[in-house]
């Protein structure tokens, strides 16, 4: 049977928030920056905008729709305008949220935006260089490291490879008909993970060494690049 080349992700609708009414973009504009800037711990690093500012554009939004009502035509530019700029900002936050959340439905929901579910090419993406990302290696029980990585999509295959007191060496990868090949220069050991899951347990491993930590991703006959690597140290181990 032949795999699926594409899989649904959740993403922040660019469509829907455009639509949002008049009558809740102020309430929705606020929910999404006052939810975002007090969830530290999930909304991490720099925001597109920052609360005041878009605190400020929400009233400048309900002046000028006040105005529109008591003018007609007279404040309709500067109501249409603040519009536009309010729902401008909560589309500047579509990409910062899409890219923290990587198609979790709770963080997505956390940031109040709206949501949909689109297709994605899973294969296409791996082709053109996407990789694991959020590696973690932490450690487990006496001589065990563990492994994970974020979700990429339905049917990827993750392997792990974890290199033993020194990172890789240049040249180690695996070619697209899923041979491991090895740099002519290769001292420290490597242990490689083919199991299914992203979450990999490391055994057996040498205390007071360091180890690194790399992911690859496989979909049906595509082979990913190998991820950037993290390391650990298993002096507790």
């Amino acid at each position: 049977m032949m795999r699926k080349k594409k899989a649904k992700i959740i993403r922040v609708s660019i469509r829907k928030i455009k639509r949002t009414s008049a009558a809740t973009l102020s309430a929705k504009a606020r929910l999404m920056i006052l939810a975002i800037t007090s969830l530290t711990k999930v909304f991490k690093g720099t925001q597109p905008l920052t609360k005041t500012q878009i605190l400020a554009l929400i009233k400048a939004f309900d002046e000028a729709k006040a105005l529109y009502k008591l003018t007609g035509l007279l404040g309709k530019s500067d109501y249409l305008q603040a519009k536009g700029d309010l729902i401008n900002s909560m589309l500047a936050f579509a990409p910062y949220v899409d890219a923290i959340a990587n198609g979790d439905k709770e963080i997505l929901a956390m940031s109040t935006l709206p949501t949909t579910e689109i297709l994605i090419d899973i294969a296409k993406l791996i082709r053109a260089g996407a990789t694991a990302s959020d590696i973690t290696l932490t450690l487990g029980l006496a001589r065990q490291l563990i492994a994970d990585c974020t979700p990429f999509g339905d049917g990827v295959h993750y392997i792990a490879i974890l290199s033993e007191g020194f990172p890789l060496a240049d040249g180690f990868y695996i070619n697209s008909s899923g041979q491991v090949v090895y740099p002519e220069v290769s001292t420290n050991r490597v242990f490689i993970d083919i199991t299914w899951g992203r979450k990999k347990t490391f055994t057996g491993l040498n205390p007071l060494k360091y180890y690194y930590v790399y992911y690859i991703l496989v979909f049906g006959d595509v082979v990913g690049k190998i991820s950037k690597g993290v390391s650990e140290s298993s002096g507790s181990l």
